[in-house]
């Protein structure tokens, strides 16, 4: 037995310490050794106050062993290079004055917790920032918790949340509460991949708030019946009340045209109606819903109007171009004629990628006499084909500018809160510029290239990454070549997407960045290398695609679409592989000029 038990003591994965009364080493197998990165000789020659992190002389797992003959507990030791192992700890007193203990090494379960928690407090700070209240349905209790933020959105304290489901379906507004039930009990019954609703919820003043409500199951009994169902209230009166606004807004713009006297209507290219207002509806002696998606061929009373109509509205289509028409005759419902003078514009319907023709025509019977002399005038319509994104940029720079100024007069408790606001417009203004940049690149399909020199593009996207991640550690390994490249004035932005992408997905205290630059005969090779969580290899293949996001990321997915397209541009190629120990490594190759 004595035998076996040895080569337990010398095979065992678990490391085993054996000491005396006063915390001398006695025996140590090797998987301790190993464990403290001792050799048997050195640990033997320590006491168990050398690996402890307490700084006492008799550490108080120690202690606690050899008052109550066994100690079971999680603690942090020394390794002999310096480091602290998490470990779990089972000590006994083998009643002779000595004692065993049995460490195992929890580290990488510790740091698992000690993510988890972190990612826990990233996600409560992510709902705190975007006021969100979240809401927790125990479907057998029929009972709901609500953060601090749902009931402050309501006006009240947490405390005066009543848990009670029942107590909810109150608080929905009666006009919303049968659609808002619908909803609900459509996704218990598996119809829906989600409850999502808009409706109102009563505040503590006895208003009426807009919210928007997103949950799901999370889980299921064994049956397959729901247990619990998680989800969010968005805070959306602002926007429904912009909407509101809008909408009365389009019933009044409705009236103003309604009561026009002139004849306002939209045609397809396929010559159909798809708005008229009363005096189309007057002229033609039909009400609008007897017009829209009919033809003039359809409606008229006369043969040549609908095809002279139909000409000049295809002449508008095909050439993009308003066009008027000083005189031209319509016979009305009760068989008068009259002259009209009509201008058709091109028009793109909202929703629609449909051509169309905008027309209005104003009774000119009883002028013609004097009026034909006035010159006709047209409007030189602009399509815009690109979001414009100054003004969003300028109140951010605003709030970037502001929020400098409040460094030196806020508290420090409240400078965290400011830090946040300033990364935030940090990120939101380089979101604009990616916009931007990619509205730019879908809109100049064949834009000029010339011979560029690439160290200032490189440096000047550099600095600019420096001075945005102040807290990130930007540097450039070796020299950059004085070559030249093919390349547009997007250039800067390829750099500047990758360094940022580096930095704002890195999950590091201290993100670092190297930048690399060799020149070949031919080509010349950008790499820009991170510590971050790296790209997982499934991903490395369609990171590049449009409105592809990493893991954990927030962003829009549109900087390596970007970086993509102009290097493919460019004639160049982009790759991301594994750096060493960890992160990724983005390599950009250009052809020479």
């Amino acid at each position: 037995m004595e035998g076996s038990y040895q080569t337990y003591f010398e095979k065992s994965p678990v490391a085993v310490f054996v000491v005396d009364e006063d915390g001398t080493y006695l025996e140590v197998n090797p998987a301790a050794c190993e464990l403290v990165g001792c050799s048997e000789s050195e640990l033997l020659s320590k006491n168990v106050s050398d690996l402890s992190t307490s700084g006492e002389s008799t550490p108080p797992s120690f202690q606690h062993v050899r008052e109550t003959g066994r100690v079971q507990t999680e603690l942090q030791i020394q390794h002999s290079e310096g480091h602290l192992i998490d470990v779990l700890l089972d000590a006994v007193s083998l009643g002779d004055g000595t004692f065993v203990g049995y460490v195992r090494d929890i580290t990488d379960r510790k740091e698992r917790e000690r993510e988890v928690e972190s990612l826990k407090e990233r996600l409560e700070l992510a709902v705190d920032a975007a006021n969100l209240g979240v809401w927790d349905w125990d479907l057998e209790t029929d009972t709901v918790q609500f953060n601090d933020q749902w009931a402050t959105m309501l006006g009240y304290s947490a405390s005066e949340i009543d848990s009670a489901l029942d107590a909810w379906k109150s608080r929905v507004h009666p006009a919303d509460r049968e659609l808002v039930m619908e909803a609900v009990d459509a996704h218990l019954a598996g119809e829906t991949a989600y409850i999502d609703t808009e409706h109102r919820l009563q505040t503590a003043d006895g208003g009426w708030k807009w919210v928007r409500d997103i949950g799901h199951i999370t889980e299921r009994g064994a049956n397959g019946d729901p247990k619990r169902a998680v989800g969010i209230h968005q805070d959306i009166d602002e926007r429904k009340r912009a909407e509101q606004e809008l909408e009365a807004a389009h019933d009044r713009l409705r009236q103003v045209i309604d009561l026009v006297p002139d004849l306002i209507f939209v045609k397809n290219r396929a010559g159909e109606y798809l708005l008229v207002n009363d005096a189309v509806c007057e002229a033609y002696g039909r009400p609008a819903e007897e017009i829209i998606g009919r033809t003039d061929q359809e409606l008229l009373f006369t043969e040549e109007h609908p095809k002279a109509f139909r000409e000049d509205d295809l002449a508008v289509i095909e050439s993009g171009e308003p066009k008027t028409i000083p005189e031209e005759d319509l016979v009305t419902a009760d068989g008068e004629t009259r002259v009209f003078h009509t201008t058709k514009i091109p028009y793109e319907p909202s929703g629609s990628d449909d051509d169309a023709v905008l027309g209005y025509a104003r009774d000119i019977t009883e002028l013609k006499a004097y009026e034909r002399q006035i010159e006709t005038q047209r409007d030189n319509l602009e399509v815009l084909n690109q979001i414009v994104r100054h003004d969003i940029r300028n109140d951010l720079q605003l709030v970037l500018a502001y929020a400098d100024l409040l460094h030196d007069s806020v508290e420090e408790s409240a400078s965290g809160h400011l830090h946040t606001l300033q990364n935030a417009a940090q990120d939101a203004v380089a979101i604009t510029r990616t916009a931007r940049d990619v509205t730019e690149v879908l809109l100049q399909s064949g834009a000029d290239r010339a011979p560029t020199r690439l160290r200032p593009v490189l440096e000047g996207a550099i600095d600019s990454a420096r001075s945005n991640h102040e807290h990130a550690a930007i540097q450039v390994e070796g020299s950059i070549p004085e070559v030249s490249v093919l390349v547009d004035d997007l250039l800067e932005s390829v750099f500047r997407n990758l360094i940022q992408n580096a930095v704002i997905h890195n999950d590091q205290e201290l993100p670092e960045v190297t930048v690399t630059t060799t020149a070949g005969k031919e080509t010349v090779a950008v790499s820009i290398a991170d510590n971050g969580p790296g790209v997982p290899d499934e991903q490395k293949a369609e990171i590049f695609e449009e409105g592809v996001q990493g893991l954990d990321s927030e962003g829009t997915g549109l900087g390596l679409y970007l970086v993509e397209t102009l290097i493919d541009r460019y004639g160049g190629s982009v790759q991301v592989e594994d750096n060493e120990p960890r992160g990724a490594v983005f390599t950009v190759e250009l052809p020479l000029a």
